[in-house]
């Protein structure tokens, strides 16, 4: 059994075939077809625009979801090194 087989896709209304993926990662871009395609369709219904326009919005809201995530991400790191920090404090003054 191969590897990587092809899947076709359709977002925005468009059929996008013959996308070569890992067969591993098939559920990942089925879902990113399904909430690609959820956010283009909160588009079409909040304005009236051209297909490649509410493609455009998606993507910037996906990729601001993206920014947002790898910020909190950045920020968890962050509060582990000042528990750390305040842990290493403790110790310290629990000695003297």
């Amino acid at each position: 059994m191969s590897e990587r087989f092809k899947i076709t896709l359709k977002i925005a209304g468009k059929v996008y075939p013959n996308i070569e993926i890992d067969r591993s990662k098939e559920e990942r871009y089925r879902r990113a077809e399904r909430e690609l395609n959820t956010v283009v369709d909160l588009y079409r219904k909040r304005f009236r625009a051209e297909d490649d326009e509410y493609l455009a919005m998606a993507a910037l809201q996906m990729a601001l979801n993206c920014v947002e995530l790898e910020l909190r991400g950045n920020l968890d790191s962050e509060t582990e090194q000042l528990r750390q920090l305040e842990q290493q404090m403790d110790d310290y003054l629990n000695e003297i």
